[in-house]
């Protein structure tokens, strides 16, 4: 797996170091659900690096594999004159994936505009639904805390504040055209947050797009305490 262009994590990185790390010859591991394109670059590989500085295999299924197409590198990405250059390998698709062997469930991080295309969109979601019938760890980060929210996995629970995807820049326009829907969910102040849930539920984490790193080491402390 090979990674070029910006990198907008490196002071985290360096910061992340402190971090105390899991010593473990049989490492947790974690796996990230991916649209079949648009996921945010500069969100994952902050969210990635800080897995691999802290001892966590993180794995990626998309609906296909080969090079994947993150949003900085999509056509409108490059009409934003955004900063691209990202490349990513994805070698397991979604239909392909064993949710058994994985720690925890993660979906996301994308941008706003990013969705769920098939292949891949069904199988994902009852991987999700699958996990937590298990009781087994999940995560959204910034768009993906829109797929847990939009299969009721957060009703009754609480959930980090907006805003859940890049893109969104009115806290207003975020409330009125998608959170005013979930009234069953309390959103707290956090840019990250850690709902343990009660017994039976699946401790779920959820993520600003701001807080890449940070959704990171929250999965990681979660994973570390159940040990």
């Amino acid at each position: 797996m090979r990674r070029s262009g910006l990198f907008l994590g490196i002071a985290v990185i360096v910061l992340g170091s402190c971090l105390p790390t899991i010593a473990s010859a049989d490492p947790p591991r974690v796996l990230f659900l991916f649209p079949s394109v648009g996921v945010m670059g500069s969100e994952f590989f902050e969210a990635f690096e800080r897995f691999e500085e802290r001892g966590v295999v993180a794995e990626v299924a998309a609906g296909v594999t080969g090079s994947y197409t993150f949003w900085e590198d999509s056509s409108e990405g490059r009409a934003g004159n955004v900063p691209g250059g990202y490349e990513f390998e994805v070698s397991l698709t979604i239909d392909e994936v064993d949710p058994e062997i994985y720690d925890a469930i993660l979906v996301g991080p994308g941008f706003a505009h990013a969705f769920w295309f098939e292949p891949g969109h069904d199988r994902g979601i009852e991987i999700i639904l699958e996990a937590a019938d298990r009781g087994l760890p999940l995560g959204g980060a910034s768009f993906g805390v829109w797929v847990l929210l939009g299969q009721g996995l957060l009703d009754g629970r609480t959930a980090c504040d907006w805003p859940h995807a890049l893109g969104v820049v009115s806290s207003q326009a975020h409330w009125d055209g998608f959170l005013s829907g979930f009234d069953a969910v309390t959103f707290d102040e956090a840019c990250v947050y850690t709902d343990l849930g009660v017994e039976g539920q699946s401790p779920i984490v959820t993520a600003s797009y701001r807080c890449p790193a940070g959704f990171a080491d929250a999965i990681v402390d979660l994973l570390v305490n159940e040990d």
